[in-house]
This record gives structure tokens, sequence and C-alpha cells, in this order.
């Protein structure tokens, strides 16, 4: 299952529950929710809970545990990136401003 950039949690489960040949409803009584909570789920409008990742079928699991670390390395790279300066700022943040002129 390949990640694109405009992939979503809920469209990863349901590509994973498909390929699983699996219903809402057998997903739905496989996580303890209803088949309305899994609807929500793969539209978006509602987020996973951790409790419902333990349940899933491994089937299912695999992929969405995928997409949720690719999901954390992307944002720990956005992180390491905020937390390393620019060559420039940090050049500028380095250099001594220059002394203003004094009145004669």
């Amino acid at each position: 299952m390949t990640r694109t950039n405009d992939e979503t949690f809920g469209s990863v489960l349901r590509r994973a529950r498909l390929a699983a040949d699996l219903t809402q409803e057998e997903l739905a009584a496989a996580l303890g929710v209803s088949m309305w909570t899994v609807s929500r789920l793969e539209n978006g409008h509602l987020n996973p809970n951790v409790a419902w990742l333990e349940k899933m079928p491994m089937k299912v699991r695999q992929p969405v545990i995928r997409y949720l670390e690719g999901m954390l390395k992307a944002e720990q790279e956005k992180l390491r990136r905020l937390a390393t300066p620019l060559p420039a700022v940090a050049r500028r943040i380095a250099r001594p401003t220059a002394a203003a002129p004094r009145p004669a």
C-alpha cells in the first residue's frame, strides 16, 4: 500500500478494509463500534481511537500503522528542520551589528 501526499487516515482505513475483504459492518463488529462510526472514520469526520487500533484485524491494522508511522516521521522531520536554524539566519544572528556613526 503506497502512500500519496493527499492520503488521509480515512482513505487508508477504507483501502485496508477493502483489501482485507471486510464490510464496514464486519470492521465495526471487530472494533466494537457501530457501522456509522466506521463510516465517519473513513470519511474523516471522526479521529481514530488508539483502543480501536488494537482491536483492528491484522490485515487492516498493518497498513494503518504504516500510514501513522509515516505521518509521525514526517512530523518529526518538520520539527527537526524547525530546530535547525537556516545558515543565513544563523550567520545574521552571529554577525555583530555595525556601530552607529558618532555625531561630530
